[in-house]
């Protein structure tokens, strides 16, 4: 028994300096990614970033379109009408004046007979708004408060990928360095198994103590195995969030220990109303709310639009009027609504007036 108690401590005065004691996980061609390639590669590729990142791509599409709204913009129009009743002009004996040498004219009565007949009204024009500047400023400015939600959204979203890359990776870091302490484990359990069976053909150890050795080997390399898996699953979760393959290999570079970071409780609580994004984009929404009320109370002030328009009026009957180019007025009253709104757009009953 003395022999084997001397054996095992010669073996654990030794097996720290044998050649390959000190087991390295990861295959030598892994290429190595730091904790900041990591984020830096998470805020260039993934998914949620670039979804949130083109969404405030698309709130600057929508300020641009909408400051086109100012602009002047062509309206063509094409009417089909049908005269249910014929339309008479009277004029009385000289209704047109009365002159020498000729006398009256008309000379009779006359009676002018429009027949009843299909019609057609093409017009073209180009419209300039001027009352609804307003109410198009406020969809701007409206506008412009999405796009700054779009950003918190994005500056919330970049936060939390950091967050989940950092915990991945150092949760990789702690599932490798426990690997490694398994692997030592598992190659002085190796050695001390190959001794105590020697010691058991000398029978100067029992064959029990080899059994309770061989017990403790297949304890630690299930550890092993499970760690493997796990530190496996750990590198495909960080390949997900950095927006690659997930079974590109990389070797883990330890991090150096972060300083203790000292700040009085009422001021990090006071940081964070000010800097977290769902506090801002909280109060951004708030203000959102407020311009969609202005633009819903903006609705009843009268659209008034200057109009440069040409028309034409063809009949079947080939009597067809040109109308000359000329500048006419818009206005349209809001008098009420027919029905129920959903979202943004709704029927509208309204008073329209023109004139030339």
């Amino acid at each position: 028994m003395r022999r084997w108690l001397a054996g095992l401590v010669a073996l654990l005065l030794v097996l720290p300096f044998a050649p390959g004691a000190w087991s390295q996980t990861g295959g030598a061609s892994a290429e190595p990614l730091s904790l900041d390639a990591a984020i830096a590669g998470a805020m260039r590729n993934n998914r949620e970033v670039r979804n949130a990142s083109l969404e405030v791509d698309k709130s600057e599409n929508r300020i641009a379109a909408g400051r086109t709204e100012r602009y002047p913009y062509f309206k063509v129009g094409i009417e089909q009408s049908y005269l249910l009743a014929p339309l008479d002009l009277t004029f009385e004996r000289g209704a047109l004046g009365n002159i020498p040498g000729t006398g009256p004219i008309p000379d009779k009565e006359t009676t002018i007979r429009t027949p009843t007949g299909w019609a057609t009204a093409i017009s073209a024009g180009i419209v300039q708004p001027v009352a609804g500047l307003y109410r198009i400023g406020l969809g701007i400015e409206r506008l412009e408060v999405g796009r700054e939600i779009a950003r918190e959204l994005l500056r919330g979203q970049r936060l939390t990928v950091v967050n989940d890359v950092k915990r991945s990776y150092y949760g990789a870091l702690q599932t490798e360095a426990s690997l490694q302490a398994v692997e030592e484990s598992i190659g002085f359990h190796r050695e001390l198994l190959r001794v105590v069976e020697d010691n058991v053909r000398q029978q100067a150890a029992l064959p029990g103590d080899a059994l309770d050795v061989r017990a403790r080997l297949t304890r630690a390399e299930y550890t092993a195995l499970t760690l493997r898996n796990s530190l496996a699953s750990r590198k495909e979760e960080l390949n997900q969030l950095i927006g690659r393959d997930v079974n590109t290999d990389f070797q883990l570079v330890p991090v150096a220990e972060a300083s203790p970071l000292e700040m009085d409780l009422a001021a990090a609580r006071a940081r964070a109303l000010r800097q977290r994004p769902e506090m801002t984009g909280g109060q951004l929404r708030v203000k959102e709310a407020e311009y969609a009320l202005r633009m819903k109370k903006a609705e009843y002030i009268p659209d008034f639009n200057l109009v440069l328009v040409e028309s034409r009026v063809e009949r079947g009957d080939s009597t067809n009027v040109a109308l000359p180019l000329r500048l006419s007025s818009d206005l349209g009253i809001l008098l009420g609504r027919t029905s129920r709104e959903s979202g943004e757009t709704g029927r509208r009953a309204g008073l329209r007036i023109q004139w030339a």
